[in-house]
Parts: structure tokens; sequence; C-alpha cells
């Protein structure tokens, strides 16, 4: 009694990593070998579970990024929009990121760790490699709260990131699997767009200007109207009366030939007048008998989203004159640009409009509009009546060209070109807004699987993620203008290029170029392409597609035998708890997945997927039998209706086990699969005077005359 139980003869087993002196009294014994019984059980589950580090089936690795929607009294302070493209918030407001990363409960899946960046302006490769990116501190987990959003009227590339939020942002799921490989997978990108108003003038009081209508030198009268800086921009709105007793009403520019605004963009001819700003309008060729009167502009902020809709009036003016046209002599120059939206999504129609100085738009041919041919470089005249032009309107004395919302000729460049007495001037460049994409996280396809020695192909969802350049049979979108890049974990796959090709919709290497360019972590199982499509500074979407590349060589197809031969049970074919097995007769290192096919009341064919065990001591000797319960159906569906089995191997073609719905109905009784123990036989009885009474897998209990040495290994 009271002696330590250390037995020299074990001490060779040099692999344990616990061991467990307990000194107890003689007449103890009996009940703690009943305790030591339930502690082997026990340490043998949580040594079984923490011991299996071989992935059978690299996990789905997927990132996306958002921001929740807040509300306060009713009112949004902060909205995700345009299918995550950008997030609106109000200035001051606190602002959530969310970081949704998939299979974070996956069975190979050990930990997941977050980072979260934001950019002035984007290049081809994620945030965490680009050295202008900032990594936000204090943000390690799926959100991150932006305290106190705060806008900068600077441009993007001179607004400091430590002081502004409206930036681009983008978030990183660092993930370590069982085998302790780890990667990382960066989101979309999402711009933060950060409304900021300005309080409506108190007690204002605004005085009306005279002005003449008469300008000896030149042939156009300017209305200023100060516009406050705001985003998002605010715009001039004018408002016209003939007398003092008159109503106010909006003014119409599009239906008036000889009035233009400056909304926008001034053309680069006209920039260098300080005559011209945003916000002013411009009454041209003056006339008396159309012009006089009082005119009143308003400055009018709106959103479409969040935050509130304001106008001020700003300043009003009265044109009198002494019954003569304008004398001024009229130059043919372009004056400014109007785009209908920043940011369109496919399917909206975008309009483009131009407006040219001392001009009346009535006069015949005086406004044409041209197009870049991609081939020939040459600017030659949009054609309504050609084919690529299906759809396209001309309308505001031509002044304004209408894209319609099924035009699909992404990047190309249009011109206002102007016309008059032989002379010809053209505006500046129109460049279509941005085409925001439908999704901006792609659905990930079924992955590779590629043998050492063999090469890897992959080939991006071309639905989802091919430019204009590339032609695509009925896509479910495109994304214009934008440019690729493929990554694997660090590596910029431009580096295979020597053993291999880098495509838009196609990546090859060679198996001994991929170990040679990649030693970092070529010998990983699981591996995790990244292929980066970037539009300018406006998004970047990312496809993952996962590559299982097994050392043992195991990645085949696998023959209608390995289906004929499954065994299919239930478990009980009456109870609400039945369950449906499917156990393979012979073993396999595959990631192999099970599809469960039934028809709902309706008629339709639906599937529910299961794996045989993702992780596992050793893949080639696992468990092969996976269940599908009752409860994990709908109500009106039985496991009994189950119909087909697939079995399919990732990357590789599978088989199919038909005719099973009579399974309930055999002759034979279902038998229920094998289960593991759930209690540790009797120990042994007599002398147990320093002898092993039970022995488990993971665990060596040694019992003696007065204590106990447990082994775990």
């Amino acid at each position: 009694s009271g002696i330590n139980a250390e037995y020299g003869e074990f001490q060779t087993i040099q692999h344990y990593f616990i061991r467990i002196n307990l000194r107890i009294p003689c007449e103890g014994r009996k009940n703690f070998r009943a305790f030591m019984w339930a502690v082997t059980v026990l340490a043998v589950a949580l040594l079984f579970r923490a011991g299996r580090s071989e992935i059978c089936c690299c996990p789905d690795l997927q990132t996306s990024l958002s921001c929740q929607d807040q509300s306060s009294l009713g009112v949004k302070t902060v909205e995700n929009r345009v299918n995550g493209y950008k997030c609106d918030a109000l200035n001051g407001v606190n602002v959530t990121l969310e970081c949704a990363a998939l299979s974070t409960n996956h069975t190979a899946v050990k930990s997941v760790k977050y980072h979260y960046y934001k950019i002035n302006s984007l290049d081809l490769k994620p945030l965490r490699l680009d050295d202008n990116a900032m990594r936000i501190s204090g943000c390690d987990g799926p959100t991150c709260v932006l305290s106190s959003v705060q806008w900068s009227d600077a441009s993007y590339s001179e607004a400091k990131l430590t002081n502004f939020d409206n930036f681009i942002y983008q978030c990183v799921a660092e993930y370590t699997l069982e085998d302790d490989s780890s990667f990382n997978i960066s989101s979309n990108t999402m711009l933060l767009d950060v409304f900021k108003n300005v309080d409506m003038p108190k007690d204002q009081t605004i005085t009306t200007t005279s002005k003449t209508g008469i300008n000896t030198n030149d042939a156009y009268e300017t209305l200023a109207c100060e516009m406050p800086t705001t985003n998002p921009a605010s715009r001039a709105t004018w408002f016209f009366r003939q007398s003092e007793s008159d109503a106010w009403t909006e003014l119409d520019i599009f239906s008036q030939p000889r009035l233009a605004l400056i909304e926008e963009d001034i053309s680069s001819e006209s920039s260098s007048s300080a005559n011209f700003a945003v916000g002013t309008q411009v009454v041209m060729l003056y006339q008396p008998t159309e012009n006089n009167g009082y005119y009143r502009c308003n400055a009018t902020y709106t959103t479409d989203s969040v935050g509130t809709s304001t106008s001020y009036t700003v300043s009003q003016y009265q044109m009198t004159g002494n019954g003569l046209d304008d004398p001024g002599t009229p130059e043919l120059k372009m004056l400014a640009a109007i785009t209908s939206a920043d940011y369109t999504l496919v399917g909206r129609a975008v309009n483009f409009t131009c407006f040219a100085r001392d001009t009346n738009a009535e006069t015949s041919g005086l406004y044409q509009w041209v197009f870049e041919n991609a081939t020939s470089q040459n600017f030659e005249t949009v054609d309504l009546t050609h084919e690529d032009f299906k759809g396209v309107k001309l309308y505001n004395f031509n002044r304004t060209l209408e894209l319609p919302s099924t035009y699909e000729n992404y990047g190309i460049t249009f011109r206002c070109q102007l016309e008059r007495d032989g002379t010809k001037k053209m505006s500046d460049t129109f460049l279509q807004p941005v085409v925001v994409p439908n999704y901006l996280t792609p659905p990930l396809g079924d992955g590779i699987c590629v043998n050492p020695g063999d090469p890897i192909q992959l080939t991006p969802n071309t639905q989802y993620m091919m430019s204009d350049k590339i032609a695509v049979t009925d896509p479910i979108q495109k994304l214009p203008g934008s440019t690729y890049k493929w990554y694997v974990h660090k590596v910029i796959t431009s580096l295979f290029n020597s053993g291999g090709t880098t495509k838009e919709n196609e990546l090859k290497i060679t198996s001994s170029t991929y170990e040679s360019k990649y030693t970092e972590n070529a010998s990983d199982k699981c591996q995790y392409f990244s292929f980066f499509q970037t539009k300018d500074s406006d998004y970047q979407i990312v496809e993952i597609i996962k590559m299982a590349r097994p050392s043992d060589g195991s990645c085949s197809d696998i023959s209608e035998a390995v289906c004929t031969e499954a065994e299919v049970n239930v478990t009980d074919c009456d109870a609400s708890n039945r369950e449906l097995y499917v156990q393979l007769q012979e073993g396999s290192a595959q990631c192999l997945t099970v599809e469960f096919v039934y028809r709902t009341v309706g008629g339709q064919l639906v599937t529910r997927e299961k794996t045989f065990e993702p992780v596992a001591d050793k893949c080639s000797a696992r468990n092969l039998t996976v269940s599908l319960s009752q409860s994990e159906l709908p109500d009106s569906i039985k496991v009994t209706d189950i119909h087909q089995v697939k079995i399919t191997p990732q990357g590789k073609a599978g088989c199919t086990k038909n005719s099973i719905e009579k399974i309930c109905n055999s002759t034979k009784e279902p038998t229920d699969p094998p289960k593991p123990p759930t209690e540790a036989p009797e120990p042994a009885t007599g002398d147990n005077t320093g002898v092993i009474v039970g022995v488990t897998v993971g665990v060596i209990v040694v019992v003696g005359a007065a204590g106990v040495a447990a082994y775990f290994y």
C-alpha cells in the first residue's frame, strides 16, 4: 500500500506522451479497476479522434465578403448593395464586415483565422500580397467592425488609408487542415461607399442676379450654380418661370435645343474657361422671346439606398434683353458630357449625352456618334441598322446615345462628333460604366484529382468567370474589360510558364515544374488554385479550384462493380428513425461522394450528398460506410423512397446503383451495419499483481499491488 507502480520492463515504450502515476489503497482496487476502464474507453475515443491526421477528402474552401444591413429607427444606415459589389453607409456610423468562410465545420478543417485588408486601387493580385494594401488591426474573426466610418473628398489614390474608410476591402480566411497544411483563401472585393451630405443652410437669403442676355464676345450666357462637396455628388436642378407671378417649373434641358447642363465632365476643349463649372447652365444663341425670365438652381442630394434626399436653392437669376439676339460669334467646341450611371448591371440601359457650345441642336447633321473599330482602330459612324447596334437609340436632338439592356458588345468606346460647315470636332471618349457582376462569388466545382507525375490542367467556370475576350455560349455572366491571373498559395502561376501554359480559360502545368517552382507546399495532398478576374479598380472576383494530389497515386475512375457489390441496408423499415446505409465491399483511398437520389411528390429528382470518412488514420483502410437518416429528409419522403445511389470519386468517373427501391419488401431481413463497441470488456480476474489488465488501441493500463500507471500513446 502506498507504493508507486513503476515497472522497469515497461520503460522500453518510448512513444507515449502522457504517463499517469496514481497511488490508491489496496481496498479500493476493485472499484478503481472499473473507473480506469471507463477512463481508458474515453481516452481511446479522444485519442482516436485526435490521431486521424490523413485527409481523404479535401474540403471545399471559399470566402466571400459583405456588410451587415443595419437599420436605426426604421431608417437604413448601412446597406449591402448590387450583389455585394458595394456597401453604402452613412458617414459616422459603424459598419460590420462579414467574412463568410465555407466548410468551417468540415471534419478536415482544424481551424480558421480571418484577416481584413483595404486598398485605394486594385491590382491583379490578392490584397494580402499587395504592398499598397493595409491590414486592418483588431479584426481576426468572422466579423470586423469599422467604427464611425469617414468619407474623404480626396481621390482614392490621395486619401490616407489610416484616416478614412471609403475604400476597397477584401477578407482572407486562413484555413489549417488536420494534416497541418494551411491555405489563404481570398474573398471578392467590396467597395465601401461612405455617404456624406452637408447641412441645409438655415435662414438663407437668395439674391436675384440680373443678366442682360447679351454678351458681345461670346455666343453663350452662363448661369452658375455652385455645388456643395458631397458623396454621392449633388446635382443641379434648374427651374424656370416667365414672371414673378408664375409658378416654378423644372426645366427639361433635354427638350431645349439651345440649353446645356454641365453635370459631370467638362470637355477638354472647354475646361480652361473659368465660365464653366459643374452645375452651370449654359444658354446658347440667346433669344429674348424664348430665354427672358427667371431661373433658379437647387442643389439636390439623393441616394437610392441609405441616407436622405435634400434640395435647397443655391442661386437665382433674372434674364432680360433689349430685343436683340446674341451677336456673339459661335464657336464649334465640345462643352460637357454626362453618363447615366457610374456602374450598371447586365440588363440595364445606359445613356451617353454630349453638349456642344454655341449651337442650336436642331441644326441638321450637327451631332453624330462614332465608335472605335477594334480591328482597324479607326472611328466609324454608329449605324443603327447594323446588327452590332441592334436596339441602340439616338434622341435628344442626337445628343444622347442609349445602349439597350440587351446590348452585349462590351468594351466598345464611343465618341460624340460635331460637324458644321466642313469642320469636325470630337468629344472625349465615352467609356461604358463598369458592368457589376451578378455573382461575386462563383459556385465551386467538383475539383480535380491528379496523381504525382501527371500534368495538372485546370479550367475555370466559364459561365461565371469569362471576360468579353472569350466567347462563351449562354454565359450566366461576363466580366467585360477584366483581366486575369492564376495563383496557387503565394505563387503567381506565370512562373510555371516554362513548364506549362497560363491562359484565361485554362491552366496547364507539368508535374516536375509544379514541384520545382512550388517547393513550399508541393507535397500537400490538398491544394487550392485561385483564379482572379480584376476590372480596373472596380472589382476583383476569385474562383477557387481544389485539387487532390495523393502521394499514393490513388486517383482513378471506379468501376460499375463497386456499385454492384455495394451493400445497401435499412436499419428498421417501420421505424421513424430508420437509416439507409451504403457500405462498400473493398477499400479505397479516394475521396468518394455518395448521392442518394429520390423523387419529390411533384416528380422532381433530388439528391442528397454524403462522403465516406473525410479524415482517417489511413484512407485506404477507413470505414467505407455512409448513412442517410430519416430526419435528414422532408416529411413527405421516406428513406425507402431512395431509388438510386451514385458513388463518385473527386474529379473522376463514378458508378450508379439502381433498383434499390424494393429493399424493405425483400424477404431478407435488413441488418444493421457494424457499429463500434460502446462498452469495454470485463477485465480478467485473478492475480493482478503488476499485470496488464486492459489493452486497447492507444492505451496501456498497468495495475500493480499499490498503484496504477496508465500509458497513452
